[in-house]
């Protein structure tokens, strides 16, 4: 019994690790690549990837004639690895990000996230014509981590403080623990403290940062904000002269 489990086994287990390699790769595409999932023309591909390696997977563990049990358990497997892809692929905006969440598998910080923020930046002139066409593909893909950062990036460049602040709110309810979570608290306090010279609004921004992340570079910088705050509270003014 035990050789039979080991020649059953033993064949599923090619087509059963390619097709968890794909599934990876194709969730790992489309979290990170902003906007694939919305484009008409690709989701019929990728989909057609997923039935195409689904059934020649089938098809190669009939071939080998594995054992009944091994095939139903290496087809669930299958089944399972090209899950959160499906999702991806087939959920509505308002279900993806909650669905996809409770499979521990929300979003980590965007590939790439500190450079592709910064190539959208230039001159003014191409910078507003840029945040224009962002903000109208964000309202599109509202759950989009990436270009929601480009938005925020952009605002702040342009003198949008408020705009700004409130997509760097909607980043911090977004994004997970992780270096552009981090980044986004502090553009809030940032925006808050420096540039509206608010430091009572800041504090609880601030407090965060330094608690969240406290060996980050930008928590040193926090600390010295708080306690600017507290020895302006101090003077009875709640804000620095």
């Amino acid at each position: 019994m035990s050789a039979l489990s080991v020649t059953s086994i033993g064949p599923a287990l090619g087509p059963t690790v390619l097709c968890a390699l794909l599934g990876a790769a194709l969730h790992l595409v489309l979290s990170q690549k902003s906007g694939v999932v919305d484009r008409p023309f690709l989701r019929p591909i990728f989909l057609c990837t997923i039935f195409l390696a689904f059934t020649t997977s089938c098809a190669l563990l009939v071939e080998r004639e594995v054992a009944l049990p091994v095939v139903g358990a290496c087809t669930i497997l299958i089944l399972l690895s090209f899950l959160p892809a499906l999702v991806q692929l087939l959920g509505d905006q308002e279900i993806r990000a909650p669905l996809l969440k409770s499979m521990g598998l929300r979003h980590r910080s965007p590939w790439g996230w500190r450079w592709r923020c910064r190539m959208v930046l230039g001159s003014e002139e191409a910078c507003r014509g840029r945040l224009e066409k962002k903000t109208l593909a964000l309202t599109a893909r509202p759950i989009d981590a990436m270009l929601r950062l480009e938005v925020m990036e952009l605002c702040l460049f342009l003198g949008e403080l408020e705009l700004a602040l409130y997509h760097a709110h909607v980043l911090d309810e977004m994004l997970p623990t992780g270096d552009a979570h981090a980044h986004c608290l502090w553009r809030q306090a940032h925006i808050l403290a420096e540039r509206q010279l608010l430091l009572a609004e800041a504090q609880p921004v601030l407090n965060r940062l330094v608690t969240t992340y406290p060996e980050d570079s930008r928590s040193n910088h926090a600390r010295r904000l708080i306690e600017l705050f507290q020895s302006s509270s101090s003077d009875g003014t709640g804000n620095p002269g």
